[in-house]
């Protein structure tokens, strides 16, 4: 046990044994310096240790009302900028002769990038929040550091699956009554209509005339705003169902 007891540390919440260099267990995702042990005094039998919150608890609300602010917003921006390129049939610009040039259109997509980037910046500040308020609530440690949540927000290709993972898993933690499909309806709704817009966008600008490429993203655009519309609605449920759960539990500590 001795020897043992130099080449790893116990995690008291789990039980687990983990390498001497490991920061947090690989089972529980506890922090060391919140659960170690030594495997000499550790009790075989009886109830774990209940891993203790490092931070104490720390409102998300102000966070939480920006990114209910920004999503609707940024919704919007995407459907003006949208019409602004595609202009429908008797708005300015609608004609064919008079489309709007790609340096214009350019522009537009750099705005729409910079408020993207706003957007990301307040949904990963919120989410790392949440993440780091779980052990505070006693609901233990998430798969991800709150650092490491943040970080993931940011990653283009892997967000899709790390961002409604990480939601995935302080919704169930904090409501179960939130299911994943909730939370990957909204997720695909939100993230998917821009993504189809920039690639369909792309693949008409070098396939179509100018006159095809607006006769074909009138009829995809209704679609797409429609799907992005649900996806924001169900994404600010889930949002307020969080902040909600997380502010009774922060008031009635089990």
């Amino acid at each position: 046990m001795a020897a043992i007891s130099r080449e790893a540390w116990v995690c008291q919440a789990c039980r687990s044994f983990n390498q001497k260099r490991a920061s947090q267990c690989y089972r529980c995702r506890a922090p060391r310096e919140a659960v170690e042990a030594s495997p000499e005094t550790l009790p075989t039998v009886g109830s774990t240790y209940r891993a203790r919150a490092v931070h104490p608890y720390r409102s998300s609300r102000a966070r939480a009302l920006l990114v209910l602010l920004l999503l609707p917003c940024m919704h919007l921006l995407t459907t003006a900028a949208a019409l602004y390129v595609f202009p429908p049939d008797g708005w300015p610009g609608s004609a064919t002769d008079s489309a709007r040039t790609y340096p214009e259109a350019g522009l537009v997509a750099a705005v729409w990038l910079v408020a993207a980037v706003v957007l990301t910046t307040g949904w990963a500040a919120w989410i790392s929040r949440v993440v780091d308020n779980l052990p505070a609530l006693g609901l233990g440690y998430a798969h991800s550091s709150p650092r490491m949540a943040f970080v993931e927000s940011f990653l283009i290709g892997p967000t899709a699956v790390f961002a409604p993972a990480r939601l995935r898993e302080v919704a169930r933690k904090l409501d179960p009554a939130v299911g994943p499909g909730l939370v990957n309806a909204s997720w695909l709704l939100v993230v998917g209509p821009p993504a189809a817009f920039a690639l369909f966008f792309r693949i008409a600008r070098w396939a179509s005339t100018v006159g095809e490429m607006r006769l074909e993203m009138r009829i995809a655009m209704p679609l797409l705003w429609a799907g992005a519309t649900i996806g924001i609605v169900l994404a600010l449920i889930v949002v307020v169902r969080v902040e909600r759960r997380s502010a009774v539990m922060a008031e009635h500590p089990s």
